[in-house]
């Protein structure tokens, strides 16, 4: 599997720090999401490793340069660990909650419409 470059190792670092440094042992049968939620630091490599590429991908169709999509990545993928905790399997696929919050942070700093019609759509 390709890995992906566009997060530097220090801003994968420093959202380690942040987490919880008790990670859960038993991490075979949860989720990426869950073992974030619960403080698994391998867990925010896989993430980024999963999704990374998708929401690269959707941060550059919706804006104007690489660099700005760089930029946005980060805040999904900030706001994708702020929010694991959150994640409930029963209610949402893994990568429909990652869409979902990646939907929102594109929608509220593109600020376009076509945005929140093409998401429409897709889904």
């Amino acid at each position: 599997m390709k890995k992906v470059v566009f997060l530097s190792e220090n801003f994968i670092s420093k959202i380690m720090e942040l987490l919880n440094p008790q990670a859960n042992s038993n991490t075979e049968s949860l989720t990426i999401l869950e073992r974030i939620g619960k403080g698994d630091k391998t867990a925010i490599e896989e993430c980024v490793n999963t999704y990374g590429n998708l929401i690269l991908a959707l941060a550059r169709y919706h804006t104007d340069s690489s660099e700005e999509a760089e930029i946005l990545t980060q805040e999904i993928f900030l706001d994708i660990w702020r929010y694991a905790r959150r994640f409930d399997s029963v209610k949402f696929s893994e990568s429909s909650f990652v869409y979902l919050i990646a939907r929102r942070i594109l929608i509220k700093k593109c600020g376009n419409y076509a945005v929140s019609k093409l998401f429409n759509l897709v889904f």
